[in-house]
């Protein structure tokens, strides 16, 4: 061990602090040992001081192990406690187990202290280690959710069968709906207008695993019609995940610029059309007109070189 452990000995016998000391020495483990024997003393160290390990005598003249346990326990619960006592039998060993003690280590059997101590070194850092894996896992769930929920675009998760799981309150209101119950009690097949597209996306995300900016054309509660473009996944043969954006406005827009542009073409053609006609009404007059001044033209000449 080669950081220094700050040890606090609950012990009123200094005979039997020094025979502590001088073993935990001599199994080289690097430490430094603040010896207390009141109340008072123990919690004031506990308070001022960073500990590492607790040991403690059974019984004192002013105070007894049992209550050191149950006040470090309660207030510094992250600390190891073993108990090392002359006079501690069997059933009060597990009864300090029960409340938290560490371990317990007989003074007659001494030779136990050095491995209990390890071991509860030990089990404190894996039990601190968990705490945070824990944590972590806990904050990791805390922002997925603020994400899940925050999120503008709609996100669902589902069956394959079209059973929603789990929705956030932007997939609720696309959908027209008022709570995020009132969605999981429906299914995925009821909002499509057309039923052959659904089997049509199943089977491609079958296929694929995965769709990427997939239009849906759907019916809301209120059988009004919106599109949508979805980003799904596949997660096993049953689950799927996904996110959609509600694209009815730009779906709409679009299909305007289509029927103007279809509009002016037809105008266009219909224009083309009428000047083509108008060109070949004004022509056809003319053309007489020009053949008939031909005519004349041709009879006067004649008639002058008859003369």
């Amino acid at each position: 061990m080669n950081k220094i452990l700050n040890i606090l000995h609950l012990e009123n016998d200094t005979n039997d602090a020094e025979l502590v000391r001088e073993l935990l020495v001599d199994a080289d483990i690097n430490c430094h040992i603040d010896v207390v024997e009141t109340e008072s003393d123990f919690k004031k160290s506990l308070k001022n001081k960073i500990i590492d390990l607790i040991l403690c005598d059974y019984k004192l003249p002013t105070y007894d192990g049992l209550s050191a346990l149950d006040y470090a326990a309660n207030n510094y619960p992250g600390i190891p406690f073993v108990l090392v006592s002359g006079s501690i039998e069997e059933d009060a060993g597990i009864e300090s187990l029960r409340h938290g003690a560490s371990d317990y280590v007989a003074k007659r059997k001494l030779a136990r202290l050095v491995p209990a101590i390890k071991r509860s070194l030990s089990q404190a850092e894996e039990h601190k280690q968990r705490q945070k894996a824990e944590q972590s896992l806990k904050e990791s769930e805390e922002r997925y959710k603020s994400l899940f929920e925050a999120n503008l675009a709609g996100v669902y998760k589902s069956t394959i069968d079209g059973k929603f799981l789990k929705c956030n309150s932007a997939f609720v209101k696309m959908l027209g709906y008022s709570s995020v119950d009132e969605v999981l009690k429906t299914n995925t097949e009821q909002f499509y207008i057309d039923k052959d597209a659904r089997i049509k996306y199943l089977s491609q995300l079958k296929k694929h695993g995965k769709l990427f900016n997939h239009e849906l054309h759907i019916l809301r509660k209120d059988r009004k019609e919106i599109w949508l473009t979805e980003n799904v996944v596949l997660v096993d043969d049953n689950i799927m995940l996904g996110t959609v954006i509600d694209t009815t406005k730009t779906k709409l827009m679009t299909q305007e610029l289509i029927g103007a542009k279809n509009k002016a073409e037809k105008a266009d053609k219909l224009k083309s059309e009428f000047l083509a006609q108008m060109s070949h009404e004004i022509r056809t007059p003319i053309n007489t007109i020009l053949n008939s001044l031909s005519m004349i033209k041709n009879e006067i000449n004649f008639k002058e070189n008859g003369d």
